[in-house]
């Protein structure tokens, strides 16, 4: 079982023992207690959302990689809308459902749904529909409003819980734990992280277009910080522009060669709205910063034997790989799939480099070869091994080559793959 797994599992437990071993204030319905425990998980859920949001070091230890982490605060989202459905409803079947402040008289007993609830739950049904469609900016924009209707959960809780709110219970202390957590961390992520995680600033030195619409940058250093950012090849950092033409909220993007003290390089592709004003406007000598490295997308931790799979701009992480050095007791293939020359990121380069040794490079024109089938992977198996496999592309293109596997027959040891893919 994953550690994020274990983790929320535990969470989930310690919350229910606390609710247990906690008596309401005065004598309560089952559905009511019910109810209660549902929200509190729900308030666990936000917290857990908020936190995953923080961009925090400790996530990539704890979700090995933060990209891990992103997919799980998406999945961890529809859990918690779930939850806030689950504690209405049970309400609603049990009791007419009221909307007030926050209070009911003396005949009707506890609150069965106040305002805040409501208003949480209507918000986060219309930000569930809305957010899948997003891009990357207006995404994030929306992701901050979330706060409002975390806050109205909160003053739900401590204003209706059948159970003291502060006092020297398991159920109180943990919540409030919980519920403080959820806080400072959503105030950080959305207040203050982004004018106080880029510690390294640089100045775009060089442009180069290595694929229709696709643009590298190489930034040197302008200020900020000077220590070594402590890069490992595969990671991904957070860009910030500063120039008024280029700002946007700060986003993903794969290094595609080095991180150093005193330089950086990464790709970009015009998939949105801001990288399309990003590779049409950016022009040397404009200001960006920096987050320190994060991911944990690392082919020296896997096996010797290694195939890497790479479909589009997915391979800026394994030109990164390669320009480090390959240690010589490693056997590698890399499969580099793209719709057309014109289209492929460093598809010269990578053609150009020799064959046999470490490294050993397949290219697939889907317009020539078509898909990545189960028959091209054969030709870097060999009886009796189960190769690391590194894979960095479109998720329905991850989905497709693991049933190619499957089907053909191919046995692997570790999936490994890269699962940021922000428009």
């Amino acid at each position: 079982m994953k550690k994020e797994h274990l983790l929320l599992m535990a969470l989930t437990l310690l919350t229910v023992f606390c609710w247990l071993a906690t008596p309401p204030l005065e004598e309560t319905p089952l559905y009511m207690k019910t109810s209660q425990l549902l929200g509190a998980l729900s308030l666990l859920g936000f917290a857990l959302l908020f936190f995953t949001a923080g961009r925090f070091a400790v996530l990539d230890a704890v979700f090995d990689g933060m990209d891990k982490a992103y997919s799980f605060h998406k999945r961890l989202g529809v859990v918690s809308l779930l939850l806030v459905a689950a504690h209405i409803i049970v309400l609603a079947v049990n009791h007419p459902l009221v909307v007030s402040r926050g209070v009911a008289g003396p005949e009707e007993g506890p609150v069965m749904l106040g305002w805040p609830s409501l208003l949480l739950f209507v918000i986060l049904v219309l930000f569930a529909f809305i957010a899948r469609k997003l891009k990357y900016e207006p995404w994030k924009a929306v992701h901050a409003w979330l706060l409002l209707p975390y806050i109205a959960g909160l003053v739900h809780y401590y204003r209706s819980s059948e159970y003291a709110v502060f006092a020297p219970t398991a159920f109180s202390l943990w919540l409030n734990v919980v519920n403080l957590t959820g806080l400072v961390c959503a105030f950080y992520s959305i207040f203050i992280y982004e004018a106080a995680a880029f510690p390294y600033r640089f100045r775009v030195a060089r442009t180069v277009a290595v694929a229709n619409g696709t643009l590298q940058i190489t930034g040197e250093r302008s200020g900020g910080g000077s220590e070594s950012p402590g890069f490992t090849p595969g990671q991904f950092i957070f860009v910030k522009f500063r120039e008024r033409r280029l700002r946007f909220p700060s986003h993903p993007f794969t290094v595609s060669d080095s991180f150093t003290a005193g330089n950086v390089q990464f790709t970009v592709k015009n998939l949105g709205d801001h990288t399309a004003r990003l590779v049409s406007q950016i022009k040397p000598g404009d200001e960006f910063s920096v987050s320190r490295p994060r991911g944990r997308f690392n082919f020296r931790a896997g096996k010797n034997r290694q195939i890497w799979i790479a479909g589009g701009i997915g391979v800026a992480p394994f030109r990164s790989f390669i320009r480090s050095g390959i240690p010589e007791t490693f056997k590698i293939d890399l499969f580099y799939a793209y719709d057309s020359a014109a289209d492929a990121p460093y598809l010269e380069e990578l053609g150009s480099l020799p064959q046999g040794g470490s490294l050993r490079v397949h290219l697939i024109d889907y317009t020539e070869k078509g898909y990545l089938q189960a028959e091209y992977l054969k030709e870097a198996f060999t009886a009796g091994e189960t190769p690391d496999v590194y894979f960095c592309g479109p998720k329905a293109m991850g989905k497709y080559v693991r049933r190619q596997l499957s089907e053909g027959g191919l046995a692997v040891g570790n999936w490994r793959e890269e699962e940021f893919r922000f428009r």
